[in-house]
């Protein structure tokens, strides 16, 4: 990241919190997609300045708000949060391969969730020939999973198909993979976890019962990070007026 916007001419050095500031100039904040920011790190920000970030605290956002600080969360932008989607649901397909000993093509994948990661990896695996289902709590995405897969249950079926999978995708950011549902997997099904923490599986009960799983968050910054900074700079750019 450092290295495009200097590239593009912009004079971009990495943060330091005894960093001196100037009070003539506004001053650009981005912090990694996976940082959450402090009540300290903020103080060390001087006012009116602009950050980017995925996500604050209700308390550190109102301090910023009071001190003039503009905040942009990176992913209300649409067209971030769409490309995010697809390079994220591109690196669980390479995870699939990696960790499974099938082709995708006919492979039986359960996907939880149907946010725009479950969307994205249910249309990259739909036009590899994979036969994609999908579990979620809203009607709206319910709908939509059913356009997309043709075989879409409500969250609160989850107990009645979690069977005959060769491989399960969380994509929700809570508990939902506790021993009673683990025990019901295929005894040689694989787990890819892509939700951010507490995470979707019992990682310990996983262990005990010898599951498959791989928990993968922030996946595009793993496989693909050029392509992902990229498109984080793009998003930033265009938002500053820059573009």
């Amino acid at each position: 990241m450092l290295i495009g916007l200097r590239g593009k001419g912009f004079e971009a050095v990495e943060y330091g919190a005894d960093t001196e500031y100037s009070n003539d100039r506004v001053y650009v904040f981005l912090f990694a997609p996976r940082f959450v920011p402090s009540l300290p790190v903020m103080s060390s920000i001087p006012d009116n300045s602009v950050i980017f970030v995925t996500g604050c605290q209700t308390k550190v956002r109102r301090n910023m708000e009071e001190r003039g600080i503009v905040v942009y969360k990176y992913f209300d932008d649409a067209v971030l949060a769409a490309d995010n989607a697809a390079l994220t649901a591109e690196g669980a397909v390479a995870a699939i391969i990696n960790n499974t000993d099938m082709g995708i093509f006919d492979m039986p994948i359960l996907i939880l969730g149907g946010g725009r990661v479950a969307k994205a990896m249910a249309m990259t695996l739909g036009s590899l020939g994979a036969k994609a289902h999908m579990v979620t709590r809203r009607k709206d995405e319910l709908s939509f999973a059913e356009l997309l897969t043709g075989h879409a249950y409500h969250l609160s079926r989850l107990d009645e198909v979690l069977s005959g999978f060769a491989v399960v995708v969380n994509t929700i950011p809570s508990r939902i993979l506790y021993k009673e549902r683990l025990e019901k997997l295929d005894y040689d099904s694989f787990v890819l976890d892509l939700a951010s923490k507490p995470y979707g599986i019992d990682s310990n009960v996983a262990d005990s019962l010898g599951i498959r799983y791989l928990i993968y968050s922030g996946v595009p910054g793993k496989t693909a990070p050029k392509a992902a900074a990229d498109a984080i700079q793009k998003s930033i750019l265009a938002r500053l007026n820059f573009s």
